[in-house]
């Protein structure tokens, strides 16, 4: 897609390079662990995404409480999930953690209004932490300090959306939670 808009690739840079020349903030990845019990063996094909990933509280939690903590140290969190349910599902648990209307939620079925409205509301740091399936390309929210991996190992470079520099920016920080049990 991008070869039949653009033409052939003239030169490529690596994402070293562009952190050392400044286009890019060094990232700290950080891993943070939970446990919780196995699933049934028994279970296979998307009812391992579902139960593993979309419904494990203990994986919600551990995502909603990392979101507590960087927003607590004034940073602006996305937490990236690639299934609506899945959305749906942090929403109600990182939602417990802050007063008010401080967490938000951008789906594909979310209006283009509706959409700018939260984003501008987030960058003015009105709302605190954004949980989407919807920003992975296309949309640059320079002030985007941490990203939380909310998929399961399913993350690319397109999830590391806090790179880019910004003035106010203090730090550029993905986080990724290990199963320790499967």
């Amino acid at each position: 897609w991008l070869h039949g808009v653009c033409g052939p690739l003239l030169y490529s840079v690596p994402v070293s390079e562009m952190i050392e020349r400044g286009f890019l903030h060094r990232p700290v990845i950080r891993f943070v662990r939970y446990e919780t019990p196995p699933l049934d063996a028994t279970v296979r094909g998307h009812a391992i995404y579902r139960e593993g990933i979309v419904e494990c509280e203990a994986r919600n939690k551990a995502i909603a409480q990392e979101s507590l903590r960087y927003s607590r140290e004034g940073s602006l969190v996305l937490v990236d999930a690639s299934r609506v349910a899945h959305v749906r599902r942090l929403l109600q648990a990182v939602k417990g953690y802050f007063p008010g209307n401080q967490v938000a939620s951008l789906v594909g079925a979310v209006d283009i209004g509706e959409r700018e409205r939260i984003l501008k509301a987030w960058v003015d740091r009105k709302i605190k932490v954004v949980i989407a399936t919807v920003l992975g390309e296309g949309i640059d929210v320079p002030e985007l300090e941490v990203v939380i991996n909310a998929e399961g190992g399913k993350g690319d470079l397109q999830r590391m959306r806090c790179l880019t520099p910004h003035p106010a920016k203090k730090q550029a920080v993905v986080v990724e939670l290990v199963d320790v049990h499967h």
